[in-house]
């Protein structure tokens, strides 16, 4: 689950379950420290901030992606963090209509024009963040999905986040085959590899690109993170690092 600040609306990171996408809200040092807890107007001071979080919460609901760009500006305004907004805000949202669809409450169409809305939600973000461009330094890290797992906003949604943490995530539109990945490895010299596993029958994949990896440089990490491994099952794949969480991989880059 995504832990919020209930007084400053900065985003916490996350605890278990990490299969629950959902929210849940506490208060981070900074607040405490200030005894934001008996601060009478802390709630008035955070009303903006509540009000524009409850409005990108409808535009997900509605999957109306025609206002995103003012309901993000607003929040830029108010010093929410992008990544925050990205984790904290879409993830669920993400959560919540997956769960409709796996529970047949949600008509294909409706699923389409929510997938429309994060597609145009996270491009919004991206472009903002070229704009700002974050620097960037180091060898570049590849993400790509594992073969068979092609939702690729996960994905996408990690290599923003290194973004924002001064890393080169370059993304895979594509699973590549074994010998494409050879061919990735050679041009872009990275300096580690990450894997998107979203079921665990895709974890053979993964160890055959942990081996193929090895092969043509061994000194490159491989990374692997996904539902798989936030379903809380452990996994283990010989050669590579797992990772729950996203704080969990930025927390070793």
């Amino acid at each position: 689950m995504y832990r919020w600040c209930a007084y400053c609306w900065k985003l916490l990171g996350e605890r278990p379950p990490y299969a629950d996408y959902g929210v849940t809200h506490g208060i981070c040092a900074r607040c405490l420290a200030g005894d934001a807890t008996s601060d009478a107007d802390a709630i008035a001071r955070t009303r903006p901030l509540r009000e524009v979080f409850g409005a990108l919460d409808d535009l997900a609901k509605r999957a109306d992606a025609t206002s995103i760009d003012a309901a993000l500006g607003q929040a830029r305004a108010l010093g929410v963090a992008p990544v925050d907004l990205l984790f904290g805000v879409l993830a669920p949202a993400l959560y919540r209509v997956g769960s409709a669809w796996e529970h047949g409450r949600l008509a294909p169409a409706d699923e389409a024009r929510f997938t429309t809305f994060c597609e145009v939600t996270l491009g919004a973000m991206c472009l903002e963040q070229q704009r700002r461009a974050p620097p960037v330094s180091g060898r570049p890290i590849l993400l790509t999905n594992a073969p068979a797992n092609r939702h690729t906003l996960g994905v996408r949604m990690v290599a923003f986040a290194l973004r924002e943490r001064g890393h080169d995530a370059r993304v895979l539109p594509e699973a590549p085959s074994l010998e494409g990945l050879d061919g990735w490895l050679e041009s872009l010299r990275p300096s580690a590899v990450g894997v998107s596993v979203a079921l665990a029958e895709q974890l053979p994949s993964l160890g055959r690109a942990v081996e193929r990896v090895r092969r043509v440089e061994p000194t490159v990490r491989v990374l692997a993170g996904g539902f798989a491994m936030r379903a809380g099952a452990p996994v283990h794949v010989e050669g590579a690092e797992v990772f729950a969480t996203v704080d969990d991989l930025l927390a070793v880059l």
